[in-house]
């Protein structure tokens, strides 16, 4: 179920699948994994005019309990974000969450500093007004 603010839903907010698309738009090495805030530029996949990115993300570690944040770029906390954590050593667990995007349609994203085997994340599709 997707729920929509009546704000944003007065104001005629669509979800836009994406389709089908035939990879993953980033993979392990394209992400740092340092346990500090890095930018995404999604400008290459979501139109200009978009409020928020769907992602799917599957990950993967060598310990449990270990963090994957992805936020609107420019806030400074991460208390609203999208935050996805290993379930158990070496289990490939996956995610689906709608992340606030600024308008250069960028988000920031923190990994923890340990062993990721997988990150695999891909843009399902967006929010436009």
């Amino acid at each position: 179920m997707i729920y929509i603010s009546p704000p944003l839903a007065a104001k005629g907010l669509i979800l836009v699948d994406r389709g089908d698309p035939g990879a993953y738009d980033w993979t392990l090495n394209d992400f740092t994994r340092d346990n500090n805030p890095h930018e995404l530029d999604c400008s290459g996949i979501v139109p200009a005019g978009a409020k928020m990115i769907r992602f799917i993300v599957s990950t993967k570690n060598n310990a449990a309990e270990e963090t994957g944040i992805i936020g609107k770029n420019g806030n400074t906390n991460w208390y609203n974000a999208f935050e996805f954590t290993t379930p158990g050593a070496s289990i490939q667990q996956r995610w689906q969450g709608d992340v606030f995007c600024d308008t250069d349609r960028k988000v920031r994203y923190l990994f923890t500093a340990t062993t990721w085997n997988v990150i695999n994340l891909t843009v399902l599709g967006w929010f436009m007004l």
